[in-house]
C-alpha cells in the first residue's frame, strides 16, 4: 500500500517546496518528530500472538 501513495507524497511535497510553503529541512524535522512518536507507540505496545 505504501508504495500506492508515495509518488503523490513526493509530488506534494515538491510542490509545498516550489511555492515556499515548506522547506525541505522543515519536512527532514516533522518527519522525525514522528518517526520518534512512532517507535514510542511501537514500544508501548503488547506483542500480539501470532494467529495462524
Amino acid at each position: 500500500m505504501r508504495l500506492r501513495y508515495e509518488r503523490w507524497i513526493v509530488a506534494f511535497g515538491n510542490i509545498l517546496f516550489q511555492k515556499q510553503i515548506l522547506t525541505p529541512e522543515e519536512l527532514a524535522l516533522k518527519m522525525e518528530d514522528v518517526k520518534a512518536r512512532f517507535a514510542a507507540n511501537d514500544s508501548n505496545e503488547p506483542k500480539q500472538a501470532n494467529r495462524a
